[in-house]
């Protein structure tokens, strides 16, 4: 969701502005889990007409164009900056992934920004702080084509998953799980028959990255799409018939 979400760009080697650390380093510092509710975390609101958006403060009709930036202090000292994005950011962002923003996503992301003008324009000299700040491992996004048809991934190319190979897979911490059972009492088992945590489709086939390389802390299963599993002829594939060995048939 995005609302309350920093908005930056991770694979940025130029800062925002000058004092600050790149998007890139804010990403690699924001991958360890913990450190965002370790640091001071301040909102700012820009200049009243900027490249990064104007408003007017006496015209509330305005506000949703308002620039307005996190800033993220380390205990180290360095800092770090990201956007609070405008009403139409926000939708932007949403349509690039092929999703709407929600009436009530739009009105909470609103709410935040309205409340942060009305603190500076009360007191222009007031710090505006945000306590118990977290990470969530929000929604995966699906990547799709500009026709709408999904993109798949190798196995081996998602870094995070820590696969690196096919033949060696339980060697790795990533887990492996396959959905059983008939509908409404679907659950996911893991190669030794054991259950794992959450629920899925007979026949389907999950991925559970390891704990540390997930923005929160915590493992979440992923559904693979069984398209990945066959070659260009519909026949299949390497990874499909290995783990048909590994879990289907033991």
């Amino acid at each position: 969701m995005v609302y309350g979400t920093l908005y930056y760009q991770p694979d940025n080697d130029q800062p925002m502005f000058k004092g600050y650390e790149s998007g890139r380093s804010l990403n690699e510092y924001l991958s360890t889990p913990g450190m965002l509710a370790e640091s001071k975390v301040t909102a700012k609101i820009g200049p009243k007409d900027s490249k990064f958006g104007s408003y007017d403060p006496a015209n509330k009709a305005t506000w949703d164009e308002a620039p307005i930036y996190i800033e993220i202090e380390a205990k180290d000292g360095r800092k770090f900056m990201a956007t609070l994005k405008t009403i139409e950011g926000a939708k932007g962002i949403y349509r690039t992934h092929g999703r709407e923003l929600s009436k009530s996503e739009e009105d909470r992301i609103r709410e935040l920004r309205n409340q942060i003008i009305e603190a500076k324009i009360n007191d222009p000299n007031c710090e505006i702080t945000f306590k118990n700040i977290t990470i969530t491992n929000g929604n995966f996004n699906v990547n799709r084509t500009e026709e709408g048809e999904v993109i798949n991934r190798n196995l081996l190319d998602i870094e995070s998953l820590g696969v690196r190979d096919l033949h060696n897979i339980l060697d790795s911490e990533t887990k492996f799980g396959i959905g059983k059972g008939v509908a409404d009492h679907f659950i996911i088992m893991d190669r030794n028959g054991l259950p794992m945590e959450g629920k899925g489709g007979s026949g389907k086939i999950f991925v559970y990255p390891p704990a540390q390389n997930t923005p929160a802390g915590v493992t979440r299963n992923i559904k693979l799409n069984e398209a990945r599993f066959s070659n260009e002829d519909n026949s299949p594939s390497e990874l499909a018939r290995y783990l048909a060995n590994v879990i289907l048939y033991r």
